[in-house]
């Protein structure tokens, strides 16, 4: 006998949403039906989740409406149980482990379920995504019993998440002071805000971020010298150390406001450290200052506007590139223990509100 139900219910968390709808298309003989919650549904672990989930987008830590769907044609493992958000979003796979049981209980049939994601720290700490998928069938007739068995899991999930969402909370509160403790090799570093440019990425970002920084994924977000710019903190992966950190303002519509941007900056390193170890400021052909095509030549690599500063712990390069401003922080020492020379990138807001002398 087939049937179509949607039992929507209300919030039982803050991060759910407004309403979970389950879809029924199956319905099995209620003579099947136990009485039992826990054997009139089933658990099944979640596997994949951090190849289709990204942690760092993914804020519905919570439980959700979805489903599973049978992939028979799937390369890989021809008995994979895909599971899918109510959206239509891939979430992952029934686990291995789990398949034969799920298959079992849902007779092959494309089952309703509750998905539980919730985000911990592994032993190595890092961090990572965990879930299980509660699978429901509907027996014929018995609406109000399938639907008291949705509300106590959809509370039993919730009290779990709520504990493990403190618990993460904790975790990652140590972990952050840990970052931001000082070490004695810290001493002789270059600093950028305060923070030296020694230990892992992870680290710097940290503090970077503890002095005022945005996290914006990819890049921080900040001010500095009067400017408004994306900071990438930069260093090799094999060794786990930083070597430096780049700035990028916005970019200009005009030459003469790039160009202003870039001298007013210099002039402040020039007050603070003395005259620019090397200092070019030229056009390639078939550029050159006046043409009008300015803008045209910072995009075509074709513009060397570049002051390089010594620096207590190594040097700062301020350059004109592809319309912007670019800052490069570079230690001395973990430039020479990494013996790297990278190139990077750049992107986007300008503000003077405070003493931009200060602030290198």
């Amino acid at each position: 006998m087939l049937s179509y139900i949607i039992k929507t219910l209300p919030n039982k968390t803050k991060n759910m949403k407004s309403s979970i709808s389950l879809s029924f298309s199956v319905a099995f003989d209620k003579n099947d039906m136990t009485g039992d919650m826990n054997k009139d549904s089933l658990e099944a672990r979640i596997s994949g989740l951090s190849f289709y989930v990204d942690f760092d987008n993914y804020t519905e830590y919570s439980i959700e409406g979805g489903y599973l769907k049978a992939e028979p044609n799937n390369k890989h493992d021809p008995n994979a149980i895909a599971i899918f958000h109510d959206s239509g979003k891939h979430i992952g796979y029934v686990s291995k482990e789990c398949i034969l049981e799920v298959k079992k209980f849902t007779d092959g049939e494309n089952a309703p379920c509750l998905i539980y994601i919730a985000p911990f720290i592994d032993k190595e700490g890092e961090k990572g995504l965990k879930g299980v998928v509660r699978i429901f069938r509907y027996y014929d007739g018995q609406t109000d019993y399938v639907n008291s068995i949705m509300e106590h899991f959809i509370d039993v999930y919730a009290l779990k998440l709520k504990d493990e969402l403190e618990e993460f909370g904790e975790e990652i509160h140590e972990k952050y002071e840990s970052l931001l403790t000082d070490s004695p090799d810290d001493e002789g570093h270059i600093t950028f805000k305060g923070v030296p440019l020694n230990g892992s990425i992870e680290k710097v970002r940290a503090k970077i971020i503890n002095a005022g920084f945005e996290n914006d994924g990819e890049s921080l977000t900040g001010r500095f010298a009067g400017l408004k710019v994306k900071a990438y903190v930069c260093g090799n992966e094999e060794l786990n150390q930083v070597y430096s950190v780049i700035l990028v303002t916005d970019q200009e519509c005009s030459w003469e406001s790039l160009k202003s941007k870039y001298l007013k900056v210099r002039e402040l390193y020039i007050r603070k450290y003395g005259d620019p170890t090397t200092d070019l400021r030229t056009f390639c052909d078939p550029y050159y200052e006046g043409d009008g095509d300015e803008l045209e030549a910072t995009e075509n690599q074709k513009c060397f506007y570049s002051s390089k500063f010594t620096v207590p712990g190594g040097e700062v390069s301020i350059l004109i590139v592809n319309r912007s401003v670019m800052f490069n922080f570079e230690d001395a020492i973990n430039k020479k223990l990494v013996g790297e020379d990278e190139e990077y990138e750049e992107d986007d807001d300008f503000d003077e509100d405070y003493d931009a002398y200060d602030d290198i």
